[in-house]
């Protein structure tokens, strides 16, 4: 990617801008935060998945009474599927959190160093996050959308 920080212009910030900008990056900081507690939480339930596959197991196949043949086919695809699921889900959570704590990193550097590189370079990472973001947003409205479509057409 290249860099564009080269051809600034100086910035100069009135009081109300650089309290905006100190505000953000606090809330950036608590915002990454919140990601990485997800994160945590779905790697330890990932966990507690393949450590208790074997009661899991025997608990299904009692329930709804399926043979083991059965569900030794499901079970091969649904730990795959489920390790790409936990592997997207904790690149996301930690992608954003990294790009958040960065622009507060990088906003915080400015205002102590006075360097306008650090606060271009912050603001890159927060572009970043709102690109993955908007991403998200639109996988999640097709997504959506399939969802009322199927629901809609098998009811």
């Amino acid at each position: 990617m290249e860099n564009n920080t080269s051809n600034l212009q100086p910035v100069e910030l009135n009081s109300a801008g650089a309290s905006q900008i100190k505000s953000s990056g606090k809330w950036a900081k608590f915002i990454g935060i919140v990601f990485v507690v997800p994160a945590i939480l779905i790697t330890l339930l990932f966990v507690s998945i393949i450590t208790n596959t074997d009661k899991l197991k025997k608990m299904i196949t009692e329930k709804i009474g399926m043979s083991e043949l059965s569900y030794s086919q499901i079970e091969s695809f649904g730990l795959i599927a489920l390790a790409i699921l936990y592997i997207v889900f904790i690149t996301v959570f930690v992608l954003n959190a990294f790009f958040l704590i960065r622009f507060r990193n990088g906003s915080e550097n400015y205002f102590l160093t006075g360097n306008e590189d650090e606060l271009a370079n912050s603001f890159n990472n927060l572009g970043k996050y709102f690109k993955i973001s908007v991403v998200l947003a639109i996988l999640y409205a097709f997504g959506t959308l399939i969802a009322v479509v199927i629901t809609f057409f098998t009811s």
